[in-house]
Order: C-alpha cells, then sequence, then structure tokens
C-alpha cells in the first residue's frame, strides 16, 4: 500500500512539472513565436504544437516570454541584468509591474497554484537602467520594504512625504511601485 502510494505521488508531481502552457514569445528580432512550453533554467522549452517535437530557445535571445497559466494567471517574464551583492549576472525574472520603475520577482511558478503568488526576492529597475537592483528587506517574516525601497525611490518628493506620513504598508512594495509610477517622474 505504501509503496502505491509513493508511485501515485510521484507520478502526480512529474505530471504536474511537464505540464506546458500557452506562451507567446516575443525574439528581441522582433519575430513572436506562439505556442506551449514553460520555463527551462535560462532557457525556454517550447513546442509549436502539442503533438510536435519540443525545442529550446536561450532566454538571451528573447525579449518576453507571456505564458497563460489560466484564463484568470497570465505572466510575463524578461532576461535581466541584475546587480548583486558579489557583480552582475542575468536571470529570468517575472514581471509584476511596469512602468517608471519595473518590478521583478525571481521566483516564477512550476505550475498553475504558484502562479497566482509573488514570493521574491524582488528586483527594481527605472527606465533606461542597465541592470536592476535587488531590494531586500531585513526582517525576515516582517521584512519591511519601505525601508529597503526608499533609498531607491527617494528621488520623488511626493513618494517620501507619503512614506513619512504612514500611507503604505511595509510589506506592500507592489503598492509602492505602483504609486511611484503613477505620481513620480
Amino acid at each position: 500500500m505504501k509503496k502505491s502510494i509513493t508511485i501515485l505521488m510521484l507520478l502526480f508531481f512529474s505530471i504536474g512539472y511537464a505540464q506546458l502552457y500557452p506562451s507567446e514569445i516575443i525574439l528581441t528580432n522582433g519575430d513572436t513565436i506562439n505556442g506551449i512550453g514553460k520555463i527551462a533554467g535560462n532557457k525556454f522549452k517550447y513546442k509549436l504544437e502539442e503533438d510536435s517535437k519540443s525545442k529550446k530557445i536561450e532566454f538571451y535571445s528573447i525579449d518576453k516570454v507571456t505564458i497563460r497559466y489560466s484564463d484568470e494567471v497570465v505572466a510575463t517574464y524578461k532576461y535581466i541584468n541584475v546587480k548583486e551583492v558579489n557583480g552582475y549576472g542575468f536571470y529570468v525574472l517575472r514581471v509584476i509591474q511596469s512602468g517608471k520603475v519595473d518590478l521583478y520577482s525571481m521566483e516564477y511558478p512550476h505550475d498553475i497554484y504558484s502562479a497566482t503568488n509573488n514570493y521574491g526576492p524582488f528586483y527594481v529597475k527605472r527606465e533606461n537602467a542597465h541592470y536592476a537592483t535587488n531590494i531586500r528587506p531585513k526582517g525576515g517574516l516582517n521584512a519591511d520594504y519601505i525601508k529597503a525601497a526608499l533609498p531607491y525611490l527617494n528621488n520623488c518628493e511626493i513618494f517620501v512625504d507619503n512614506v513619512f506620513k504612514g500611507k503604505f504598508e511595509k510589506k506592500d512594495l507592489s503598492g509602492m511601485i505602483k504609486f511611484y509610477n503613477e505620481n513620480c517622474q
């Protein structure tokens, strides 16, 4: 009985991770590929049709990929140069918000259930910047994104005023970026 449950669990998880989703791939040269696919490290694995052979394309050749996990859950990913403590590197990041400052998350889902969550780590990137910056809050479960984001967003007086008036929740990085994009130059 124990063996049967283990086999069923392995089968369930392998099917979940093998799932390909409707996808639109925009290449850096402007061409578009539509098919089904999934993120596979720094590559995107896709098929043009369900019964066709799968192909892989390096993310450095991709401008962005949009994946439809369900009718309600659609996510876009980009290959972004990131400034880390120990240097720079390129990562596949999920686009959370776009604007004067883009907000990205490193976490990308492997299934529809995790596609609705943004776990981080989070990165911000100004328009025309060459790299994204990691927003690392201190405090673990009590993470304070206000203190982490303020040095990056302090060039906007109305934003800073709202921070000191307590208008933002300390964990609402997305709300802060949205406010900044709508109200700052």
